[in-house]
């Protein structure tokens, strides 16, 4: 896995992501975007949910913000995201 220098199960992982209320969830999306390959990313989480939180991911994304900004934004512009 991606999150080789963390000790969290896929598991765990998956719990983190499912709760709104956790204070660690945007870090770790934000992580997962920045360290995953893109393809790898949506055994994690939908596209809907990275446009959703995207205006604040951007700023922990480091090099890989204007890829997402673009992905998103053609998504959009196809109509398959909202």
């Amino acid at each position: 896995m991606f999150l080789w220098d963390r000790r969290l199960t896929a598991g765990e992982v998956r719990a983190i992501l499912a709760a709104d209320d956790d204070p660690r969830r945007r870090q770790l999306l934000a992580l997962i975007l920045r360290e995953a390959r893109p393809d790898d990313v949506w055994s994690w989480v939908t596209p809907q949910v990275v446009a959703d939180e995207l205006d604040l991911l951007a700023p922990m994304l480091g090099r890989k913000k204007q890829f997402w900004l673009w992905l998103v934004a053609g998504w959009r512009r196809l109509g398959l995201l909202r």
